[in-house]
């Protein structure tokens, strides 16, 4: 069996995602001889793409400060036919994302540093801008609504929509409880919170194996994990371990957002060569 190799293939009618992790050798602009990269690649066809999904390729490409390439546009897609009936949830029709950064070696060994804690802050803030707010689980203030959302989470399952503890009279008890403080503490939806919470906290666990490893077979394995427990919506994975290792340290190599009424593109002042070794492939989904 093939270790270093992760598949999952998914087929659905209105979007497919293709991702890779790996570390390579590649030539830059300063060594043609290579240096060695984790590379992460994201291909992303979108047959319906909300303004939510729009503005999470906007605020990662804004959190990855690389140079904007050509003129951007983002634009209602008023043409887009029967989804229209989808409204907000299809407002910019079809879109193809391709996006593949490179971070170095000095960047993966910091973050293979630091704690999931650290990981699950910088995945929350990314998360925030998002939002255009602070979420109450993270910042120096952010204790009590994590071990508000570890119960809630422990107690309905692994995702909040999670049934399986449904008949349980201990869990429904301990549900009414932590939501009951919840709303005594704060003004939004722990429910809500929780299916963000969840992604920030995989993305912790991911770096803890990170740490326990120096094999690139299983960090590979790591973020394959990480992928298919968030979704494989990796943009928030990306962003936050560019918080992480410092902008220095992720390249990006291809940024590009384009559909019928939108145009994103973004390159790094780092100039890559092609990659010297062959790809870890984790699949569609």
């Amino acid at each position: 069996e093939d270790k270093s190799k992760y598949e999952k293939v998914r087929e659905t009618p209105l979007r497919a995602r293709r991702m890779a992790f790996e570390a390579v050798n590649v030539a830059t602009e300063g060594d043609p001889q290579g240096k060695r990269f984790y590379r992460i690649a994201i291909d992303d066809v979108n047959k319906l793409t909300s303004e939510r999904q729009m503005i999470f390729l906007k605020t990662l490409a804004d959190s990855l400060e690389a140079k904007a390439e050509g003129e951007s546009k983002i634009a209602e897609d008023l043409d887009r036919g029967a989804s229209k009936i989808f409204g907000e949830y299809s407002k910019f029709g079809k879109t193809e994302a391709k996006i593949e950064v490179f971070m170095t070696d000095t960047g993966l060994q910091k973050v293979r540093g630091l704690s999931g804690a650290e990981g699950i802050e910088k995945y929350g803030e990314f998360l925030g801008r998002v939002r255009g707010e602070k979420l109450e689980w993270t910042g120096v203030n952010g204790s009590k609504a994590r071990l508000l959302l570890d119960e809630y989470l422990e107690v309905t399952g692994v995702y909040p929509a999670d049934q399986s503890k449904k008949g349980d009279p201990y869990a429904q008890s301990v549900t009414k409880w932590v939501e009951r403080q919840w709303r005594e503490e704060f003004s939004t939806s722990i429910y809500e919170n929780a299916t963000m919470y969840v992604n920030a906290r995989s993305f912790g666990r991911m770096l803890d194996k990170l740490k326990r490893s120096e094999d690139f077979t299983t960090w590979n394995k790591a973020f394959a994990d990480h992928g298919r427990e968030v979704g494989f919506d990796i943009f928030g994975t990306v962003s936050a371990l560019n918080a992480l290792a410092g902008k220095d340290e992720i390249l990006v190599h291809t940024f590009k957002v384009e559909g019928k009424t939108v145009r994103l593109s973004h390159v790094d002042e780092g100039q890559l060569g092609p990659s010297t070794t062959s790809e870890t492939d984790l699949g569609d989904r």
